[in-house]
């Protein structure tokens, strides 16, 4: 993903959106990262978005690559997710 931001020239748009992809709700509000980067909230808001779905593939993407045939990405990822938080 961070390839894919600095390919586009975006790397400091991922540096300050990245503090969106987890679970916390603490993070800063879209209109503070907004006046960073010159965009407006609704942008902001879009962007991670798109994100946080671009993530969700990839993690469902590596997940299913450590897994035998069969077995379910979802369960996987539920067990993780117990494990982190």
């Amino acid at each position: 993903m961070r390839e894919k931001f600095r390919a586009r020239g975006r790397a400091e748009t991922l540096r300050e959106l990245e503090v969106f992809l987890g679970p916390d709700e603490s993070g800063p509000a879209y209109a503070e990262v907004a006046a960073k980067l010159g965009q407006t909230e609704n942008t902001v808001a879009a962007a991670v978005k798109r994100l946080r779905q671009d993530f969700r593939i990839l993690l469902h993407q590596e997940i299913a690559d450590t897994l035998a045939p069969g077995e379910d990405v979802e369960e996987e990822l539920r067990y993780l997710l117990r494990l982190a938080w």
